[in-house]
């Protein structure tokens, strides 16, 4: 709800305008979708309606209808995506029940996004994965809403005492001028926006002399009426939750405009001295510029932390590490900067530094499992098996929706040539997260390791056909995946491997057309796949078209470099052209290469060019 709706609403109102009050539903609708807590205010627009108008119930029911299709109008297609998308029943958003419980459990603060189980560093899919391992089965999104709503009233319910506390810190938060960070930390970008330093000057003042005019002037006309049951019921639906300064920005328009009428008031109050008048002023004006929560601490060792990150994602190392070391100078048990060092270690080979990191980060953040699964991949370089899988058993013991620890444990057990706990491992990581191609792509390569050809097909096949996941599913800053590159292979190149795997295997099985078709469809997702180049050579060697094939072998050649192996192939095509003098180069360039074939196929070219056709090239 915006200060333009209400606006709308009351000109709507005196006017007893239909466009009007559809316009002002759709303004609502609009609001909602970015805070759906903003919806609470639709039933109240009705009780301002019967309080401006007395004696007109029907046609204030009547009047509330377009709004209310107004509304409906703009969230409906929402919601019609989200029962597309999950079978569900979602209006808007399923993250309440979350958020309630944040700011409603024993360790709630009513500012910090903690969860108790798993702390500051903890992602929406751990959310479900507690939802669902507490209930022993599967959930809906709202389903998974619920529990934690559940949660949060269990703790009201037990501990009324500290929930009326924390509710009362909670208001105090809501109306003092400190501004409460949540991702971004306001104060500490100052240093980059000079107006911010106006921030908590400006606050002291709508937040005083707007609530003092907001309380003075509460009756004074339907406009300051509706103003102010918007504010007190958005503020109540925020303060059930927990307080943020983004949370907070749609009632500081509310503030804005009582300011002046505050000011003018609280004047003419100490000209006519109102005694009480001016008690409550000063009342309001400690709660807003006092500190009794002590949370005006300069401590910016987290805005370092994510200024790291973007560092690190924009490729910038140095950077990101400076930004990393100034986070553990301030505060030397910054959740995620040791983590993320370690990274940048891996990156530049550094691997005993960065198992000091990560070692480190395990006492920083107890709770986080990255530290644990990348401790799994280095001692899995170093070929500790038995420790590597120790460190990822225990990844996913901390967070069972830790999809990466099931990730490199399979690569641990496959590293070791157990195929049997390979494969079971990635069943149950499919069984869980059925969505990520990751899994089918191990489920693909431990069959083809069995021998089971077919099902290793069916694998690949479905890797490679899976719709297209989001940024989290391609990469998760601090999770080491692939030890050739020392990062992630992104959605593109796992559809382009499983799709190198397929063609493979399908050359193998002489389906050489579909071979080809999906050696085709690997370069086209991983461009840089080179040695599909050298596939298709010996897939169209195979069909017969062998111009064909030597174009292939030339580009390998171009973007990967020659070998013996390279060599051999296309002398041979050149002797099954005819062009025996052609064949007899390149083999001898392969038998340079020390590969002995070439000796036997150099034979029998001679054989050939000098008449004897006795042998064939096979």
């Amino acid at each position: 709800m915006c200060i333009r709706d209400s606006n709308i609403l009351v000109d709507a109102f005196e006017k007893d305008s239909l466009p009007g009050y559809l316009l002002s539903g759709i303004i609502l609708g609009a609001s909602a979708l970015t805070r759906p807590n903003i919806l609470l205010f639709s039933p109240f627009i009705l009780l301002w309606f019967l309080l401006a108008r007395k004696g007109e119930f029907k046609k204030n029911i009547l009047r509330i209808i377009p709004v209310a299709l107004g509304a409906i109008l703009i969230i409906s297609p929402v919601t019609l995506r989200n029962y597309i998308k999950s079978g569900d029943f979602v209006l808007i958003a399923t993250q309440g029940g979350v958020n309630f419980y944040i700011g409603n459990n024993p360790l709630s603060d009513g500012a910090t996004a903690s969860i108790p189980e798993f702390g500051e560093r903890w992602e929406y899919r751990d959310c479900i994965a507690l939802a669902e391992e507490s209930t022993g089965r599967k959930l809906s999104p709202s389903e998974v809403s619920e529990f934690f709503y559940k949660k949060g009233l269990g703790f009201i319910a037990n501990n009324p005492k500290e929930a009326a506390l924390l509710f009362l810190r909670k208001i105090y938060l809501w109306l003092n001028r400190y501004e409460v960070s949540n991702n971004q930390n306001i104060y500490f970008h100052r240093r980059y926006f000079y107006i911010l330093y106006l921030l908590p000057f400006a606050f002291s003042i709508v937040g005083t002399f707007g609530l003092f005019g907001m309380f003075c002037g509460a009756r004074k006309n339907s406009t300051t009426s509706l103003l102010t049951i918007y504010f007190i019921i958005y503020s109540v639906s925020v303060i059930l939750f927990f307080i943020t300064a983004r949370f907070r920005l749609p009632i500081l328009p509310v503030l804005i405009i009582f300011t002046p009428f505050g000011l003018t008031r609280i004047l003419s109050d100490i000209k006519n001295r109102r005694i009480s008048r001016i008690i409550l002023f000063v009342i309001i004006a400690f709660i807003v510029n006092s500190n009794l929560t002590g949370m005006r601490g300069k401590d910016f060792s987290s805005s370092h932390f994510s200024l790291g990150n973007v560092y690190l994602k924009k490729g910038e190392p140095d950077s990101a590490r400076a930004e990393f070391e100034t986070a553990l100078k301030l505060n030397p048990n910054t959740p995620g900067a040791n983590l993320n060092l370690g990274v940048i270690c891996f990156h530049e080979g550094k691997r005993e530094n960065a198992k000091q990191y990560f070692l480190k980060e395990t006492e920083v953040a107890p709770k986080d499992p990255k530290a644990y699964s990348n401790l799994c991949l280095l001692y899995r370089l170093e070929g500790k098996l038995q420790e590597a899988k120790r460190f990822c058993k225990e990844s996913i013991r901390l967070r069972p929706a830790f999809w990466e620890g099931y990730y490199n444990l399979a690569k641990c057990y496959i590293q070791s040539g157990n195929y049997q706990k390979a494969d079971s491992t990635v069943s149950e990581a499919i069984s869980r997260f059925r969505n990520n191609r990751r899994f089918f792509y191990l489920a693909g390569v431990i069959a083809e390791g069995k021998g089971e050809l077919k099902r290793a097909h069916k694998h690949y096949l479905t890797c490679a056909t899976l719709p297209r996941q989001g940024v989290e599913a391609e990469y998760n800053l601090g999770t080491i995946f692939e030890e050739k590159v020392g990062g992630a292979l992104s959605d593109n190149d796992i559809i382009g491997i499983c799709y190198f795997n397929l063609g493979t295997l399908l050359g193998k099985q002489g389906q050489l057309d579909s071979a080809a078709i999906a050696l085709a469809s690997a370069l086209s997702w991983k461009p840089d796949l080179y040695s599909c180049f050298f596939q298709l050579a010996v897939v169209y060697d195979a069909m017969g078209n062998y111009p064909t094939a030597l174009k292939m072998y030339d580009l390998f050649e171009k973007y990967e470099g020659a070998n013996a192996e390279l060599f051999l192939n296309r002398g041979l095509i050149y002797a099954k052209m005819g062009e025996f003098t052609r064949a007899e180069k390149e083999l001898l360039e392969a038998k340079r290469r020390n590969l002995p074939e070439a000796d036997r196929y150099l034979e029998i070219i001679s054989r050939l060019k000098s008449g004897n056709k006795t042998k064939s090239i096979n």
